[in-house]
């Protein structure tokens, strides 16, 4: 999934980029956690006190950025993508 962010990023849909990966971090949690369809706020309360502890500020970060961009209107940018998908490849892997 993240992979495909990076193609949907680089070929103008920065966006849907950015919505991939905050998809990636939910789908992950699913598959870890038992987490299903929760916002953002209901994951990160629901991970405080689990192994992926230690993780939860680039958590709180990738999801911050990727709902920037999708509620807020924020412009997507370069770097600020490759943060997002830096912190959850560190989160994922």
């Amino acid at each position: 999934m993240l992979e495909k962010a990076i193609d949907l990023f680089n070929n103008g849909r920065q966006k849907e980029a950015y919505m991939e990966v905050s998809n990636a971090l939910k789908f992950y949690f699913k598959g870890t956690a038992g987490i299903n369809e929760l916002t953002s706020e209901e994951i990160l309360r629901s991970i405080r006190g689990s192994k992926v502890q230690g993780y939860l500020q680039d958590v709180k970060e990738c999801f911050m950025l990727c709902n920037l961009v999708k509620f807020a209107k924020y412009e997507p940018n370069v770097q600020d993508f490759n943060l997002v998908v830096e912190y959850a490849r560190r989160i994922i892997d």
